[in-house]
């Protein structure tokens, strides 16, 4: 009788392919899960981009409002409702930061401006004032006053105002537009314009 030799895997031949199958995986992956990362990076800067403009569009839209009416250019509210008596209105300040967002519920000038504190990292009443929620419609909103929010996200917005050094200090504004974003650590994006009081030139 003629014996036939079978040849087969031993199990040092198997641990090398598992291991060698494992690191493949892990490779595929990790390719995978950074293309996700890139991919929802993308899509959030996009986002705040946007939004960082809109603040800006939202403070060019007070500014032509304003000059509509032949007033100076910095008066927060075109409506007169921040003025008193002898036509002195609260204006925005160099130095100062502001909430300024869309109105959508149309009572009066539809632009919100709030004074508030600077953003510090470290005071979450801070962060939670200048906190951005995605709402059911798909806006994108301070969460303060927002009924029918969908999502908190880890994005805060604001406008910080400073002085234009070569302008008088009353005709022109330095306005930044911030956006921070939690993503492991606190990052930043800002769009900065300069606003002129154009009409006494």
């Amino acid at each position: 009788m003629i014996k036939k030799n079978k040849k087969a895997f031993s199990i040092i031949e198997i641990l090398v392919w598992i291991v060698i199958f494992l690191f493949w995986i892990a490779w595929v992956y990790s390719i995978i899960s950074s293309t996700l990362n890139i991919n929802n990076y993308n899509k959030n800067y996009i986002i705040w981009v946007n939004l960082a403009r809109e603040q800006l569009e939202l403070f060019r839209n007070i500014r032509d409002v304003n000059f509509s009416k032949i007033q100076t250019f910095n008066i927060i509210d075109p409506n007169n409702s921040w003025c008193d008596n002898d036509w002195k209105c609260i204006v925005f300040e160099e130095w100062k930061t502001y909430k300024i967002s869309n109105d959508f519920s149309w009572t009066g000038f539809p632009v919100k401006v709030k004074e508030w504190q600077k953003f510090d990292t470290n005071d979450s009443n801070s962060l939670k004032e200048y906190q951005v929620c995605l709402d059911e419609e798909g806006l994108y909103d301070y969460c303060e006053g927002m009924t029918n929010k969908k999502k908190e996200l880890k994005i805060y917005k604001f406008l910080e105002v400073s002085k234009v050094e070569w302008y008088e200090p009353s005709n022109a504004l330095k306005v930044t537009s911030k956006m921070v974003w939690y993503s492991k650590k606190y990052n930043e994006f800002e769009v900065s314009t300069i606003f002129t009081n154009y009409k006494i030139y």
